[in-house]
């Protein structure tokens, strides 16, 4: 399409050219010939469905000479694909050369792999998941506004698993009432390559690399549009490199974690030390083995620490680390969707990761107990020996490991030291309990940790 004035034209051909389409199935005949054909014109000429039919005959609504009904024909032929395949535009691929787009276009990567080595967002495997593929890859066929629903109405993460190969438009279909009635617009209807033509024909060209697949596109194209050079046609194909869309997700992937992060899942450690993996003790806590068993003290102090959380936190974190069960069965148990109890998981490792709880993950129950005893008495030592008010302004609100509440409320208070909380204490002995948001835990919190510097402090009473 060519737009003048704001307005869109269609580029059409001589209704006498030998090379116009007159039918669907002429379309069909040159999409086999090439192998794959946009809808719409692109930036290399006569290729596409749109400059080999007349410009008049489009939007008439006849199924037989307009090219926007040929795509309901063509979509609905079993040796046909049709979906967003040409830089998030409309277009076809044949059955026969299907592995060949595929290849180039997944890199290799099943879904399911592709979503394991961290590619895809759940968005899309929320998207994939519905079609409940089998063994075999067969899966059932969903209206596009099904679809939607479960994508948030997000158009980019659908016209991407189009463009990857990984869905396609199978069909149009009209909605039904509860009558089943049909109403309203044909809308499309959508399934996996898979569910049309088997895992063994779509899957068949993997046994080469994607810079071979890319090859054969290219030698396609220069046999039937000679003069089309290699960047109108990666333009044309809406990926800037072979295989380069997935293989540089991967790259990023891999730079922006350490490998021994990557390789850190569930399913590759026992419990605990995957939980303790997943928060990622080793990057707070070097000197703590990630690998190296807990010890008793430290399991205590997991368990203690799980304990504070929420009941489906944590029944969500033992489903998932200690039975090793995926997102799914997880929120089957639990009577939640798969999205909703994977943000309650990492709501509760978000939690734990907390200096406050983390403590004791790292150091044990006990150790915590014998670590604050011992910072008391080394508290109460210095305050002896010298100004406590001096010593007490060096120690800053953040460095004392206190949640995350605690020190926001006294943060919005204006107290960043120690020795303003003190202060404020002495001129008004009930000022904490009039502290914005700081509830009675949080409360009991900043008492304990000021016994921990030797100043003995009755909630709502005195120093």
């Amino acid at each position: 399409m060519e737009v003048v004035n704001g307005e869109f034209f269609m580029v059409g051909c001589d209704p006498e050219d030998p090379s116009a389409l007159h039918s669907p199935a002429d379309a069909a005949a040159l999409i086999h010939r090439i192998g794959f054909l946009p809808l719409f014109s692109t930036s290399i000429p006569g290729v596409s469905i749109e400059e080999h039919v007349p410009a008049e005959c489009w939007w008439t609504g006849d199924g037989e000479t307009d090219p926007w009904e040929w795509r309901q024909v063509l979509a609905v032929d079993p040796s046909i694909a049709y979906g967003k395949f040409f830089n998030r535009t409309a277009g076809f691929v044949s059955g026969a050369f299907f592995p060949v787009f595929a290849n180039y276009r997944r890199n290799g990567y099943d879904f399911d792999a592709l979503f394991e080595d961290e590619l895809a967002s759940y968005r899309a495997k929320k998207i994939m998941d519905a079609f409940e593929t089998d063994e075999e890859g067969v899966g059932k066929a969903l209206l596009s506004s099904e679809i939607r629903e479960l994508a948030g109405k997000d158009e980019t993460t659908l016209a991407e698993l189009q463009i990857q190969t990984y869905l396609i438009i199978s069909d149009f279909r009209q909605r039904k009432n509860k009558k089943g009635q049909e109403y309203g617009w044909h809308l499309a209807v959508m399934e996996t390559p898979e569910s049309k033509w088997g895992r063994a024909h779509v899957a068949g060209g993997y046994a080469e690399e994607p810079e071979e697949s890319w090859k054969r596109i290219e030698e396609r194209m220069k046999r039937f549009y000679p003069e089309a050079d290699e960047k109108a046609v990666r333009k044309m194909l809406g990926i800037r490199h072979p295989g380069e869309t997935v293989q540089k997700a991967r790259e990023t992937a891999k730079a922006k974690k350490p490998a021994e992060r990557r390789i850190l899942r569930p399913q590759q450690l026992p419990w605990p030390e995957n939980l303790v993996t997943e928060i990622g003790l080793q990057l707070v806590y070097p000197e703590t083995g990630t690998y190296a068993p807990l010890t008793d003290d430290q399991m205590v102090g997991l368990l203690y620490a799980m304990g504070t959380l929420k009941d489906k936190e944590q029944t969500g974190i033992r489903l998932r680390y200690e039975e090793h069960r995926t997102f799914r069965d997880t929120g089957d148990h639990c009577n939640l969707s798969t999205e909703r109890i994977r943000q309650i998981i990492v709501r509760g490792i978000r939690k734990l990761r907390t200096p406050s709880r983390l403590c004791y993950i790292a150091d044990g129950y006990q150790g915590v107990l014998d670590k604050r005893e011992k910072e008391r008495e080394k508290a109460r030592e210095l305050l002896k020996s010298g100004d406590c008010m001096k010593i007490l302004a060096e120690v800053a609100i953040v460095d004392l490991k206190m949640s995350v509440r605690a020190e926001r409320c006294l943060s919005r208070a204006g107290m960043s030291t120690l020795a303003d909380v003190v202060k404020l204490i002495e001129k008004d002995p009930d000022a904490l309990i009039h502290i914005r948001h700081l509830g009675a835990k949080t409360r009991y919190e900043i008492v304990e940790k000021l016994k921990d510097y030797g100043i003995d402090y009755c909630d709502g009473g005195q120093l």
